[in-house]
């Protein structure tokens, strides 16, 4: 989060304090945070207001700077750092404004830049590190010299997200640099965000939205179970985890997601074994098991915190909590447990990015590998939402304009963002498209047909700025999964039909598109299966039987001619979210009336697909669609 020109690392709100000047520091929005704990314990209300892991990161030419902080409920210390070195600790008092004088290591200018610049964050970066507090901050001062947020380059590009109970929340590490996440951060030479609640990791539903679908990350570790075994029974237990899993994965199909099992502790060596914790110790472990192996996604990996604290000696005298040695132990082995991970599946991503994200209100992001990333362009309005698109484009000039692949997420037309897909649009891009990640309107925005208005205004305003964006207006495909899917195969059918345009603007130019691919779209809504499915009513306002002819309405079936443009149709047939048999009923629809149509059902593979052979016959599709 930028602010006043310096950067709040891991901060989700600054929050106003009422009759005192200056903003808290906030990791969780306050609609997750008044949600959390149960009706008897919400500890986690208090303590996700902590400002732990969070930072105040600028850039200044200023040989002094002074910082006004205070905290909230308790006295606390402040660390800072310049880049990956530690400057100094200062005292900051409970409701008093404190300020805090720095000044320019004078050491840094008698050695060689190089020397300064080995970690992962630039010298030129001042971190003020914060605890177990609620931090206040007042103000800034450089005394009339520049100050700025760090560019990326400054800063490491990959960021984990940590949730977990008090120990990721650093509990008897002293200080929060000595967290078992943050020491195996420095080993990783990525950027942690401390989501740790001591003694409240209950894994709520609003939490794992937030995670899921909010919060920016490329990798995530889930503590799990130590604080839920002595307040949920073990069936309690799993279908909070489950619901956890699987709203993440789903949402970040491509994204790590690490669960981590209790550390050791006391009730491992307890002399009453029968003795419910230590019972629902064994119990959970064994539930992380079973849902580890119940999702098929690749990137879910299981870590055993027997594998991570290895030295019982490591803890504190409460046999629960490390101490600063066992945190230290533990970065260093989560670290190694870590990097093979992060090589094989977060880098690669990253291979081709200068930089990932602007820093401020920048539009245009470079990649090195011949990419331009344009971010968050604006095309114009669904109702009276504003709606954008990100767009990817060859870096090296064409002298002919080229084909364009726009991408339609899903998320049953409730939850989803364009954002999440941008190494997609790399990949399609460097085959030769400018590609293409819309946004449109969710279900509780608006029901049908905004969402297929939204989608028709960003194929009009491509074909209305496809001089700009270098795009051939007669060569535009379009690919959804899911709900995309859906809305990808509506677009294809629905040529010509004036009253699903909308108004949000580009009114005189077409939304015809040339090419359709749909992966496991929900497509006939006079199914049993429709009248069912929550998503669907969201999506048309009422049940599908309620209401036939508005369902009817929704549907590509409905729409096909002779002058369809050519399908290919991709469904798994373990697919347990939307049946196969549905992209079986439009295939036949479309044969039936002449459209050049494939269908491939997938053995083995479920909603979210493992294997690369649907992106290749993706692909090949759209070339010899779009590029003959």
């Amino acid at each position: 989060m930028i602010y006043i020109n310096i950067e709040f690392f891991n901060v989700w709100e600054l929050e106003e304090v009422e009759g005192f000047n200056g903003v808290r520091l906030q990791r969780f929005p306050k609609s997750v945070r008044d949600t959390l704990g149960t009706e008897s314990y919400q500890k986690g209300r208090l303590v996700a207001q902590h400002s732990t892991g969070s930072e105040i990161r600028f850039v200044t030419d200023s040989r002094h700077v002074r910082l006004l902080l205070s905290t909230v409920e308790a006295d606390g210390d402040i660390l800072v750092y310049r880049g990956n070195f530690f400057h100094s600790k200062h005292s900051v008092k409970a409701g008093v404004i404190t300020p805090i004088n720095l000044e320019e290591p004078a050491a840094f200018a008698n050695v060689k830049q190089e020397a300064l610049e080995v970690g992962h964050f630039s010298s030129k970066v001042w971190r003020i590190m914060f605890n177990r507090y609620c931090l206040v901050f007042h103000g800034i001062d450089t005394f009339g010299r520049m100050v700025r947020p760090p560019n990326e380059n400054e800063v490491p590009q990959i960021k984990w997200l940590a949730y977990g109970s008090s120990i990721t929340h650093g509990s008897s590490a002293q200080t929060f640099e000595n967290a078992y996440v943050e020491q195996a951060a420095k080993r990783l030479k990525v950027d942690v965000k401390c989501c740790g609640l001591s003694g409240a990791c209950y894994c709520e539903k609003e939490v794992a939205d937030f995670i899921a679908k909010q919060a920016e990350w490329d990798l995530v570790t889930l503590e799990l179970g130590v604080n839920m075994r002595g307040a949920f029974t073990t069936e309690e237990y799993e279908q909070r985890v489950t619901y956890l899993i699987k709203t993440i994965t789903e949402n970040n199909p491509e994204k790590p997601v690490v669960m981590i099992s209790i550390f050791p502790n006391h009730q491992d060596f307890t002399a009453n074994e029968d003795n419910i914790q230590a019972v629902r110790s064994r119990e959970f472990d064994e539930v992380l098991k079973k849902v580890y192996s119940q999702f098929k996604s690749p990137y879910l990996f299981l870590i055993s915190g027997k594998d991570i604290l290895t030295d019982f000696t490591a803890l504190s005298c409460d046999l629960l909590h490390p101490s600063a040695f066992g945190h230290i132990l533990m970065g260093e082995n989560l670290a190694n447990r870590l990097r093979p991970l992060i090589n094989s599946v977060v880098l690669p991503k990253y291979d081709n990015l200068v930089v990932k994200k602007p820093v401020v209100e920048e539009k245009q992001i470079r990649f090195l590998d011949n990419v331009t990333w344009l971010q968050d362009v604006e095309i114009g309005k669904g109702g009276e939402k504003v709606l954008k698109m990100d767009i990817v484009i060859p870096s090296e000039q064409s002298s002919q304009p080229l084909p364009a692949i726009v991408y339609i997420f899903g998320g049953g037309w409730n939850h989803g963002s364009k954002d999440d897909h941008i190494m997609k649009l790399v990949d399609i891009a460097k085959r030769g498209y400018v590609a293409v990640a819309i946004q449109y309107r969710l279900t509780h925005e608006a029901i049908f047909p905004g969402q297929l208005e939204d989608c028709k205004l960003a194929i009009r305003y491509l074909r209305g700025r496809a001089k700009t964006y270098n795009i051939d207006e007669n060569r535009i495909g379009v690919w959804g999964n899911s709900a995309g899917g859906h809305l990808a195969a509506l677009l294809g059918t629905t040529t010509g039909i004036s009253e699903f345009e909308g108004n949000g603007g580009w009114q005189e130019f077409s939304s015809n598109v040339n090419a359709v691919v749909d992966w496991s779209g929900p497509v006939d809504f006079t199914s049993e299966y429709a009248n069912n499915y929550s998503s669907v009513t969201k999506l048309l306002g009422a049940r599908a039987f309620d209401d036939q002819k508005r369902a009817v309405r929704a549907m590509p079936i409905t729409y096909i001619t002779e002058g369809t443009p050519a399908f290919l149709i991709i469904h798994g047939d373990d697919d347990k979210i939307v049946p196969y048999v549905q992209s079986i009923t439009l295939y036949e629809a479309l044969k039936n009336k002449g459209v050049d149509v494939t269908f491939k059902l997938l053995p083995g593979e479920g909603h979210n697909y493992v294997s690369k052979e649907p992106v290749k016959m993706t692909m090949d599709f759209f070339d010899k669609e779009l590029k003959k």
